[in-house]
């Protein structure tokens, strides 16, 4: 995956999210099997430090998702302007009416940065799958009309490795 070098957002991305993970393999999973709810809570509240740690406001405050806010999440500064660096959305869903329905929220925002977290299986069959649907959302991208040259997508797809662990699948993706 090749990500820009001075690209500070997407690395602190990839560092919150890889460390959520981790906790989730280590402690959550050897114990007992948690809810999706239970899964975003822990991604997003690692995101939640990652953004703050940035200097952003993050909205919603706290590490979940709530169903009436516009975006999963967002990060935003105030200095010198208003503007919004991140704008995430996390689906669980592997059906792709559901999922395109989730992506669209994406392609109508004006951010510096579009996070895309998904649930990619178990299996090996889901992966195929999975990486099927980030490519058909990148082509949606790159013929919608909506968004412009130059703007910048991060898809996070979990799966689960040859070893029973789940890691992230990145993907960047800047509109040509």
């Amino acid at each position: 995956m090749h990500i820009p070098s001075d690209n500070i957002i997407v690395s602190e991305i990839i560092k919150s999210l890889d460390k959520a993970l981790e906790e989730i393999n280590n402690t959550y999973l050897k114990v007992k099997k948690i809810s999706n709810q239970g899964w975003i809570n822990i991604l997003f509240s690692y995101l939640s430090k990652a953004g703050k740690n940035l200097g952003c406001d993050v909205s919603p405050d706290i590490g979940t998702v709530n169903p009436t806010w516009l975006y999963d999440q967002m990060w935003e500064t105030r200095m010198p302007r208003n503007e919004a660096l991140l704008v995430v959305e996390c689906v669980w869903s592997k059906v792709y009416m559901e999922i395109k329905n989730d992506f669209t929220k994406l392609l109508m925002s004006n951010a510096e940065l579009r996070l895309f977290i998904s649930y990619g299986g178990d299996h090996e069959k889901d992966k195929e799958r999975a990486f099927g649907i980030v490519e058909r959302l990148k082509k949606r991208i790159e013929l919608d009309g909506i968004s412009e040259t130059g703007e910048r997508f991060l898809f996070a797809t979990i799966i689960r490795d040859t070893n029973g662990r789940y890691t992230f699948h990145y993907e960047y993706f800047e509109k040509g």
